[in-house]
């Protein structure tokens, strides 16, 4: 199987577990998704975005940069680079604004059917439509279960062996925890190992990239979960 990306991975899981990417109320689903794509333009060096503590992700001087072009095989990467550019400052403040108060949920229906496409080219999903509430009609998405298995099994043997995790296996622990997930394919002690595990790494002064990595991340579902409650930042 073709290494899968963050994103990929995560949408994966998702769809195995019949989660909504673009549910009618936003929550940490579709928070996640849009974290784990900004997080991969991070780390394939297409986007600088500003640190979680200074300057705050919601002053209005904290620009995101872009810095280059999205490889053709990550079209959604492309697509959240259009997202970007189309926000008039470029700030996160205006970029989870525009994915998490739009009435029609466009931008983010947008990206998210762009990470789905990339799956079905990889032949890894395949819809098919069923009836849901009041016999409205809705996508329903086959997954991979093997390609799935994979991906835990991965996640497995860098989070609950013998040295360190890899910086994307810590990311993607990370994301499934705020989805809920986490223990869905762990058990209750091995979830503890693997969040002491994350810890201990974060605060290793050799880990200092992947510390700021998870400040942002966190950084960003605290400006995701003020948008949503408030309604306005």
């Amino acid at each position: 199987m073709e290494d899968l990306s963050i994103t990929q991975e995560l949408a994966l899981i998702l769809l195995s577990e019949e989660r909504e990417l673009n549910p009618l109320l936003n929550d940490e689903t579709p928070a996640s998704m849009v974290a784990a794509g900004l997080l991969e333009m991070v780390q394939e060096g297409l986007l600088a975005l500003p640190k979680a503590e200074k300057p705050k992700f919601w002053d209005d001087s904290s620009r995101l940069v872009l810095k280059g072009v999205a490889p053709e095989q990550r079209p959604y990467l492309q697509t959240m680079t259009e997202i970007i550019q189309s926000t008039k400052n470029q700030t996160m403040q205006e970029l989870v604004y525009k994915f998490f108060t739009d009435f029609d949920d466009k931008t983010l229906k947008g990206y998210i059917n762009s990470v789905l496409d990339s799956l079905q080219t990889k032949q890894l999903i395949c819809p098919s439509e069923s009836s849901g509430f009041l016999g409205i009609k809705k996508t329903v998405w086959k997954v991979d279960s093997a390609a799935t298995e994979r991906i835990i099994q991965n996640l497995r043997v860098n989070l609950l062996e013998e040295g360190s995790p890899e910086r994307e296996s810590t990311i993607l622990a990370i994301l499934l925890d705020k989805v809920k997930l986490l223990k869905r394919y762990f058990s209750e002690h091995e979830s503890k190992q693997i969040k002491a595990r994350i810890n201990a790494f974060k605060q290793d002064p050799a880990n200092a990239v992947l510390k700021e990595v998870i400040e942002i991340l966190e950084g960003f579902y605290a400006i995701v979960i003020s948008t949503i409650v408030t309604g306005n930042l």
